[in-house]
């Protein structure tokens, strides 16, 4: 659907708007801050993971975008009006820096896991991946010309310019491609995801070939590019919610196993202190010398073990005790 947009919306058009710029450096300035802020972001958060694992694909994918984060608020921050060589440049620097950065990132992942070469399905999932990009970018070159047919802005860009971002919507491209195949291997949605939008802004670097300053091209690949950090945003925000429920039924399945592990440890305890109770009742009982005593020491363990305030065994009674003891008996129970 994103692919096929600039075709589908701007053929509907009316010929009035497909001609005119739209210069607003205010909205220029808050569409590239959000960008280059959100770009920083995303790389303080890779590099918060890459100390964490040390993987030498992060930092490179926490260069990438911290490279395209700067030039883009430099590119913000630029008038546009006194220094438009510099405007595009940091621009084009951006894109192309991050391009080769993020692509460099998955070299080295690849050649950190596939160290026995690369299979049919990859080279098949390269070529296929590959060939969709040609006919995509030739049906852009033959579509989008035509809905733009007066260039109504001054100032163009250079024929390096052009070819930095031809190139770097190649990088991004490969990027995707293999951040696809990755997903098809382990299937993880998060791999999708980063796929689709390397495309998206693929597509943005190959429009800019399309567009000329402030005019309705131009603000086409300004919104796919904005599309695609905002993608980038929802992607945090998702990993952040599943983070936090993997937070907590990790808590309460901890809590469980440490309430299993309390019920243990009473009832170890428990058992240890009967038998140490039963163990010293049978030693002081064998040490005495006649029945009373030894009633005496079973009593007492008796009352260790049950913790009852008071307890006697008692072997005969005398006949006239035996109704004060029944009362006594019937008043404690």
């Amino acid at each position: 659907m994103l692919l096929a947009a600039p075709i589908v919306v701007f053929s509907q058009l009316p010929p009035a708007y497909e001609s005119r710029v739209f210069v607003q450096p205010q909205s220029h300035l808050l569409m590239e801050g959000f960008c280059g802020l959100t770009a920083l972001a995303i790389a303080g958060m890779i590099l918060s993971v890459y100390l964490k694992r040390r993987d030498a694909s992060m930092i490179l994918f926490a260069l990438g975008f911290l490279v395209m984060g700067t030039f883009d608020l430099l590119h913000a921050w630029t008038d546009p009006h006194d220094h438009q060589t510099g405007f595009v440049l940091y621009h084009t620097l951006s894109t192309f820096l991050g391009s080769v950065f993020i692509l460099a990132g998955v070299a080295v992942r690849i050649a950190a896991e596939r160290n026995h070469g690369f299979s049919p399905a990859d080279l098949t999932t390269v070529a296929v991946g590959l060939t969709l990009t040609v006919l995509v970018a030739t049906v852009y070159r033959y579509s989008i010309p035509s809905l733009f047919p007066g260039a109504a802005s001054a100032f163009g860009f250079s024929s390096v310019n052009h070819a930095a971002h031809y190139f770097s919507g190649v990088l991004y491209v490969l990027a995707a491609i293999a951040f696809y195949r990755h997903f098809r291997q382990r299937h993880q949605i998060l791999s999708l995801l980063a796929a689709s939008l390397l495309l998206m802004f693929a597509q943005s670097a190959y429009l800019f070939s399309f567009s000329s300053l402030w005019d309705l091209a131009w603000w086409m690949w300004h919104g796919v590019k904005l599309m695609f950090y905002l993608g980038a945003m929802l992607i945090v925000f998702a990993g952040f919610l599943l983070a936090l429920r993997t937070i907590e039924s990790s808590r309460h399945s901890l809590a469980r196993v440490n309430r299993r592990l309390e019920r243990s440890q009473q009832a170890v305890q428990s058992f240890n202190r009967e038998l140490e109770i039963r163990n010293r009742m049978v030693q002081e009982g064998m040490l005495t010398l006649n029945l009373d005593n030894t009633l005496d020491v079973v009593s007492k363990a008796l009352h260790e073990l049950l913790g009852l305030t008071s307890c006697e065994l008692i072997l005969n009674i005398p006949q006239d005790e035996v109704d004060e003891f029944d009362r006594r008996a019937l008043r404690l129970s």
